[in-house]
């Protein structure tokens, strides 16, 4: 009886050894729908997800998305913000949630995006109209720093996110 215990702990521990590992994990959301100036709009913006993961745990996500000038979308954004993104060469916006600045931090991400020469912009109207939305509270978006990057001058738009521990990520 002792040997069938210890061999199914053992083999239940090798199924779980990869688990020590670091991993990054791609995927995408969707965000459907919306009311604005009391209209429906059924429209899907898509973004692209990166996420972090120590073991089980997930250190951080980023989601990111280029919003296209004839989505409805664009109505999300306020005449002073439209008028910063204009311009921009390149934009885009992102969600990013950080568990432990030990470990990867907010700040990281940030100078990684400055040296592909983007700036991050506030977008105070974007999130208002964000947070409104019902998936804002359904998958817990409130832990999440809402920015734009914004490139103005001349350079390469294909960004690589690099965290000690993780493989290298291209963004676009």
């Amino acid at each position: 009886m002792m040997r069938l215990i210890l061999f199914f702990t053992l083999f239940s521990c090798s199924n779980y050894s990869n688990l020590s590992e670091n991993l990054v994990k791609r995927g995408s959301f969707n965000l459907k729908g919306f009311v604005i100036q009391q209209k429906r709009v059924n429209e899907t913006l898509q973004f692209k997800r990166l996420s972090w993961y120590q073991e089980l745990t997930l250190l951080s996500d980023f989601i990111y998305t280029r919003v296209p000038m004839e989505s409805s979308f664009q109505d999300w954004f306020s005449e002073s913000e439209k008028e910063i993104i204009s311009t921009c060469r390149d934009f885009f916006v992102y969600f990013g949630y950080f568990l432990d600045s030990n470990k990867i931090a907010y700040g990281n991400l940030k100078s990684q995006l400055e040296t592909y020469g983007y700036e991050e912009i506030s977008l105070p109207d974007f999130s208002l109209n964000f947070r409104l939305h019902p998936d804002y509270q359904r998958d817990s978006f409130h832990l999440y720093k809402i920015h734009g990057a914004c490139r103005k001058r001349e350079g390469t738009a294909n960004i690589s996110l690099n965290f000690p521990g993780f493989k290298s990520q291209k963004l676009f």
